[in-house]
């Protein structure tokens, strides 16, 4: 977070020399890297089973607040600065603020926790015990948990080994070690799930203008219409990630089939949004949908995608104990920013080679093909608990 802070301060000094950018916007993106999966881990050990989608979900749906507000504030900050300041000073103060509001949002936080009575996180998770049902997903110790997978075996007793053993290496061990087999694939296959879906978010919101903005000549899409398509999309985002938290903390607890109770939402979200984006793509191609059904379809993108977004971190950290839970995160996330680097520079080659409409539809039915292994994992669960 400090990093946002520092970034905006060296470049209003060295801001005409490239290299330093480069360094400057690495070292910011190696900070906010870090920061979710500590989020990830404070809310794993603050909040109930039944309520961790929910808090994760307005979280998710600040960054969506963030993501539509910051333009029209920074904009309207840079007009006023620009009438006293000139517009070649105006855009650094701009930046300079922005960072500082990232520094007081870190004080706010250290504020808080040091005035919390207590590391009592941990206690309120573990009064939440479910019992359990064999065959079934239950509530125990604040884990979503298969029974007849244990996780609180012989392997809770992990040893770490000798002391010149790396601590990276160390963290990893313990993981893998507190992780079923089956569980391990699940990590897997919500980590291709959480790959496709980041990728389709920053394809989405990066590439999708430009593709309109292209057929403006052809089918009369204003820069203005394209404004309005992201505003419905980063809308269907705050929703989403808010609605996708709650439905799927209702489910939690319910005797059922699935590995995991939010499974059904993460790939009825996905489908959804690969369908979608197919169809609007198509459509736009064809220069034969109206306004009002690209806003419509540019909501249900937004609802869908960030939904699935917030829900496979959600699962990731259920998956391990709490101790485990940022490690976990940090794993599936790096499976996300694999997808957000795939909807950069790879996506502009094949634009160059099939059109942006036709990259478009290859990104929904890459979307759908994310889902695959963990419908596939999914239903042989089913299958073998109706067989028994």
């Amino acid at each position: 977070m400090l990093s946002s802070f520092i970034r905006p301060l060296f470049c209003s000094v060295v801001s005409s020399n490239p290299l330093f950018w480069l360094i400057l916007c690495t070292i910011n993106g190696l900070a906010l890297g870090m920061s979710w999966p500590s989020v990830a881990k404070i809310l794993r050990t603050s909040v109930p089973p039944r309520e961790l989608a929910t808090w994760w979900g307005i979280i998710s749906a600040a960054v969506n607040l963030a993501g539509g507000l910051g333009p029209w504030i920074a904009l309207s900050l840079f007009t006023v600065l620009s009438i006293s300041f000139g517009e070649q000073r105006a855009w650094k103060f701009v930046l300079i603020m922005t960072g500082s509001g990232c520094v007081l949002s870190v004080l706010l936080l250290i504020l808080h926790s040091s005035s919390r009575p207590g590391r009592d996180g941990r206690k309120m998770i573990c009064t939440h015990d479910a019992g359990s049902s064999s065959g079934s997903t239950c509530l125990s110790n604040g884990l979503i948990q298969v029974v007849g997978d244990p996780q609180h075996t012989e392997k809770n007793d992990i040893k770490t080994g000798g002391s010149n053993e790396l601590g990276l290496l160390r963290q990893w061990r313990k993981l893998t070690l507190s992780l079923s087999t089956t569980q391990r694939m699940l990590l897997c296959c919500s980590a291709t799930v959480h790959l496709g879906s980041t990728f389709l978010r920053f394809a989405i919101s990066n590439w999708f203008p430009i593709m309109l903005l292209r057929q403006k000549e052809e089918f009369g899409y204003s820069r203005g219409s394209v404004n309005s398509l992201i505003s419905f999309y980063e809308l269907g985002g705050i929703l989403g990630n808010i609605f996708a938290g709650i439905l799927s903390d209702v489910s939690v607890g319910r005797r059922q089939s699935w590995l995991n109770p939010r499974i059904p939402f993460i790939l009825t979200q996905m489908g959804l949004a690969s369908v979608v984006l197919v169809t609007v793509s198509f459509l736009v191609n064809t220069g034969v949908v109206r306004m009002w059904a690209l806003l419509s379809m540019a909501f249900i993108l937004g609802l869908t995608v960030f939904g699935t977004v917030s829900l496979c971190g959600v699962l990731a950290v259920e998956l391990v104990p709490p101790s485990l839970s940022g490690t976990c995160h940090a794993l599936t996330a790096l499976a996300a920013n694999v997808g957000a680097f795939l909807a950069c520079s790879p996506m502009t080659w094949l634009s160059s080679q099939i059109g942006w409409p036709g990259t478009f539809m290859c990104s929904g039915m890459l979307g759908l093909l994310s889902v695959i292994p963990l419908c596939a994992i999914s239903s042989m669960r089913r299958l073998r608990a109706s067989s028994e």
